[in-house]
């Protein structure tokens, strides 16, 4: 599609009367697009990326990292949750955008408490058929 700015200025001009959320979200997945290729990603995980993208507030998963950063950390810990053994030193784009484990962890475990805080609970009310 071009590169990088002209679809920042795309998605300005497409987003030009609508919520800086809406904004903000185009841009997400500009940034995904961009990066699809290092490291290689397959559709599952795209489409993975994308629905944290449309329902997750990026800043809840890490408040200092830029987002890009936590991007890239959701698709690290996708890529090893499909059991691909990736190292982060192998891709430049990691290093570039400052992804590291510690970044992957405190990414990872927010998500968790994200979904933990959106799970109801039931105590003592266990399903245990099966």
């Amino acid at each position: 599609m071009g590169s990088y700015s002209e679809r920042i200025r795309s998605l300005e001009w497409r987003y030009r009367n609508s919520s800086k959320s809406e904004w903000r979200r185009g841009e997400y997945k500009a940034f995904i697009d961009k990066v699809k290729d290092k490291p290689p990603l397959n559709d599952s995980i795209a489409r993975r990326v994308e629905w944290l993208i449309n329902n997750v507030n990026l800043k809840d998963l890490h408040k200092t990292a830029g987002y890009e950063s936590i991007l890239l950390a959701l698709v690290y810990y996708m890529c090893r949750e499909d059991g691909r053994n990736l190292p982060l030193d192998r891709y430049s784009v990691f290093k570039e955008y400052g992804v590291d484990e510690k970044l992957v962890i405190t990414v990872v475990s927010n998500l968790l408490r994200w979904y933990r805080s959106r799970e109801p609970t039931c105590r003592g009310h266990a399903n245990m058929t099966g």
